[in-house]
Parts: structure tokens; sequence; C-alpha cells
């Protein structure tokens, strides 16, 4: 596949002009070159035989006519305003306009036909007129040609008319353009929604055919990944009832069981079975809410400050201690508290389990929006990984043996995000560690 030309726009509205008007330009230079192939230079070469014959009807007759009936024929061709004679004397030239070329070319036409001994002039300020000075005995002659209707100044007139035809085709190539780009436009904001987990809206309803199956086809698209979330939710939820009845069940027995005496400095059975159950029971919480990302929770004005405080609060535990550093001024935004303080307690979790150490959260107002940043002191996580953990299900195969969970941490935390219209960070600390950023876009003044 050939990469695109860099001086071609990338908007399909950019490439439909670009090539309406390569177009126009083509097909008027094609018509141009026809009209002066099929119409002008066969209607110059009459000129051209036509004002020869004239020219030398009127030289004959100046030559056979008698010196003192001369004077009469002259004021006779004069009077009648076509044909001029000046007997003798000089015209100086006068140039032509750029926009005159297919009278330069009759010109030289005409030039051809009359011969070297006969001299062109061509006047264009009071009247068009053609000189052309002839021999006469032992003086010469200038005869005066009117060129109206005979050799019009079409320059200008068609340059305007390419213009315009140009101008009215390119109009009328915006206005399709525009009829097709305004759909389109809307089916890209729908898949937008449709990436966020939200219902498309202002699909185009009186688009061109082919615009509105696709826009139909993107309603049921939507509609059925609407079911599918629906179904999983009610799996995800009757599998975490099913499991959390015989959990409770296994817990109390287990709480019922006699103590058996410690190995040494080995745990208990008793302790070792209720960690598997916390275990299971936090894997059955990580599911549950992977289905119930907060998708229909309201978003309300939240001081994230305060927020990020209070899950901090939440999740102190003596192995991790944490600093906050919060910005004195973050505006007010609209959030859905309780799936974003979902998504901060899971970065906080992750922290805790992979990386134990200090961990800083931090907010602050940046380019992009706002963020919430948590920053841990662990080793990081290779590059060419961070992709993939953002996946459900996806685990760093160094921490399988060793933590327990279902992978699903940062899969909320990336669709509590796209909730958000936000986006995740995730980078290695200069100084070591993982510091990952929720994205929150600003708040709409």
């Amino acid at each position: 596949m050939m990469p695109p030309r860099r001086w071609l726009p990338r908007t399909l509205f950019g490439q439909t002009l670009l090539l309406v008007a390569g177009l126009i330009v083509a097909a008027q230079v094609t018509g141009l070159l026809l009209f002066q192939q099929l119409v002008q230079k066969p209607r110059i070469a009459a000129m051209a035989y036509y004002t020869r014959a004239h020219l030398d009807a009127v030289q004959s007759a100046l030559r056979h006519l008698p010196p003192e009936h001369r004077q009469q024929f002259t004021d006779d061709l004069t009077l009648a305003g076509i044909t001029l004679v000046q007997m003798g004397g000089d015209i100086p030239p006068q140039p032509m306009g750029w926009a005159e070329p297919m009278l330069k070319y009759a010109l030289d036409q005409l030039g051809t036909q009359l011969g070297k001994d006969r001299t062109l002039v061509w006047h264009s300020e009071s009247e068009r007129r053609l000189w052309v000075r002839m021999p006469l005995d032992d003086t010469h002659v200038w005869i005066g040609l009117s060129t109206d209707g005979l050799l019009p100044n079409t320059g200008l007139s068609m340059l305007g008319a390419l213009l315009s035809t140009a101008l009215l085709a390119l109009a009328g190539a915006w206005l399709i353009q525009r009829r097709v780009n305004r759909p389109l436009q809307q089916l890209v904001a729908a898949a937008a929604a449709i990436g966020q987990g939200q219902p498309p809206q202002g699909l185009p309803h009186d688009a061109p055919q082919e615009i509105a199956a696709l826009a139909e086809s993107f309603r049921q698209m939507s509609q059925s990944l609407t079911e599918q979330d629906r179904e999983r939710e009610i799996m995800l939820a009757g599998v975490s009832h099913d499991l959390r009845t015989p959990l409770t069940k296994l817990r109390l027995a287990v709480a019922m069981l006699p103590e058996l005496p410690p190995d040494g400095q080995s745990p208990t059975l008793t302790e070792s079975m209720e960690r598997q159950i916390q275990s299971i029971d936090a894997i059955v919480g990580q599911f549950v809410a992977f289905a119930r990302f907060g998708g229909d929770e309201a978003a309300v004005p939240t001081d994230l400050n305060a927020l990020v405080a209070g899950v901090a609060a939440n999740q102190l535990a003596p192995e991790q201690p944490q600093q906050l550093d919060l910005h004195p001024r973050l505006p007010s935004v609209p959030v859905r508290p309780v799936a974003l303080g979902r998504a901060v307690a899971n970065l906080l979790e992750n922290a805790r389990r992979y990386a134990p150490g200090p961990v800083t959260l931090r907010t602050r107002l940046g380019p992009q929006g706002i963020a919430i940043t948590v920053t841990d002191a662990g080793p990081g996580i290779p590059a060419d990984q961070m992709a993939r953990l953002r996946q459900p299900f996806e685990r760093l195969d160094t921490s399988r043996s060793q933590h327990s969970g279902a992978g699903l941490g940062l899969a909320i935390v990336e669709r509590v995000v796209r909730l958000h219209h936000g986006s995740l960070e995730m980078a290695n600390a200069p100084g070591g560690g993982l510091s990952l950023t929720l994205w929150l876009p600003h708040p709409v003044a």
C-alpha cells in the first residue's frame, strides 16, 4: 500500500474539492484548445485571406488611378469609416495587451500572408484598428482596417467565463460534499459515543441512501452491544450471588473449626483457608465491578481533591505510606464519583500488591485537562507490556504466582476513564516506580 502524498489534503472534503477543481481545469483547458483549433484558427485563416484580398484591391486601385483621382477615392473610403487611407507619413505602433494571445497569432498569420513589403501596426487606444503600410510608386500609403467583429478582444472575456464556470462548479461541489460530509461527521460522533460506552446520538436519518444504511448498521450494532453488556452484567451478577452464598457458608464453617496447633512459625490451616476465601471473594468483587463500571451512575459536580483524599484514607495501610500533593485550585468537575473513586482505589490496590512502599497521589491542571496521578516506588512495568495490561484478564507473568486477582484492575480503570471521555497514561517514573495518570477533560464553562 502506497503512503499518501503529503501535498494531498487529508480530509474527504478537501480531496473531493481538489479532484473537482482538477477536473474542471482539465475540462476548461480542453474546451479552450478545441475552440482555438476548430473555431478560432479557421476564422483567422479566413480573415487573413479576405484582408489580403481587400488590401490588394485597394493597392491596385490606387496604382491604376490617375494622381488627380486618388484623393477622391481615399476620401470616399475614409467617409465610409471602415477603411482609412493615409498617404505617406508614419504611424507609431502600440503594445498589445497580455490577455490577447489569439490576436498576436492572427497578426503573425496575416503578416505571413501579406509578405515582407507590407508592415502591420496595431492600434487599440481610441479604436481597434489595424494599419498596413504598403508601397505605392515612389512613396507609401497606410491603410487602416476596422477590426470590429473581425478580431474581437476575447482574452479577458474568456478568462472571466472560465473563472465564473470554475467558481460555480466548485460551489456546486462544495454543496454536494457538504451534503455527504455532514452525515459522515454525525457517524464519527456516534462511533465515538459507542467507544465511550454510551448510546449514539444524532445518527443521520435524511442522508443519502448509502450513508443512511451505514447509520442503520451503527444503530443495530449499538443495540447489540448494549444487549450484550446487559446480558454480561446479569450473568456476572448471578455468578457473584451464587458464589458468595457458599463462600459465606464456607467462611462460617472455617470460623467454627477448632484451632489447630501451629507448626513452628507457619500459619494455621484455618488462617490459610480464611485468606483463600478472601482472595476468592476479592476476585468475585472484581468481576462484579467490571460488569457494573458506573454506566448507570449520574455525573455530578465533584471536588476531586476531596474524592482523592477520601479514597486514600479508605485505602491507607501500614505497608503503604501515602503522600498527597493536591492542586489548591482545582475546578469542580462533573464526574461519576463512585466509579471514579473505584478507579483510584484500584490504582492504590495495584501499588499495594505489586509495589509495596510509599505511594504519591497528585492532582494537577495540565494541557489535556485535570490529572490524577498515582506513583509508586516499585520496579515498574516493561514498556512493551503496558498496552497489554490494559486489557481484561491480562497480568504480568512474574505476578501470577505471587498475587491473587483476575487481572481486571487496570481494565476497570480504563473503562471508567473512557466513560468520563478521558484517557489513561502509563509510564515508568524517572526515579523508579510506575506512574499512572487519569486525565479528565476540562469542565465546560
